[in-house]
C-alpha cells in the first residue's frame, strides 16, 4: 500500500524529556490514517531530523497493524513524495 501524502502537525518539545511529540497523518487511496508520535533525538536537532524521524515512527506503527504485519499488504512511501526522507 502506497502513501502517497503525509502531514505532520502538532507539533511539540518536552525539553526535561528531550522527547518530540506530534500527530503524523498518512493518506493512501483507501484510508486516511492519523498517529501519536513520539521520538527521542539525540545529537542532531534539525527539522529534517525531526521529519524523518516522526515518519520512521508513523510506519513503524503502521507495518504493526494486522494487516501489515501478516504480510498481506506492504506499506511504503510514494517516489514523489518531497521531501522523500530515505526510510527503510
Amino acid at each position: 500500500m502506497q502513501i502517497t501524502d503525509y502531514e505532520i502537525s502538532q507539533e511539540t518539545f518536552f525539553p526535561d524529556q528531550t522527547q518530540h511529540t506530534a500527530r503524523v497523518s498518512l493518506t493512501m487511496a483507501d484510508r486516511f490514517v492519523t498517529l501519536f508520535c513520539a521520538v527521542n533525538l539525540e545529537g542532531i536537532d534539525t527539522p529534517g531530523a525531526r521529519l524523518e524521524a516522526f515518519l520512521r515512527e508513523a510506519l513503524r506503527q503502521m507495518r504493526r497493524m494486522p494487516e501489515f504485519r501478516s504480510g498481506g499488504k506492504t506499506l511504503e512511501l510514494s517516489a514523489n513524495l518531497s521531501p522523500a526522507p530515505a526510510l527503510a
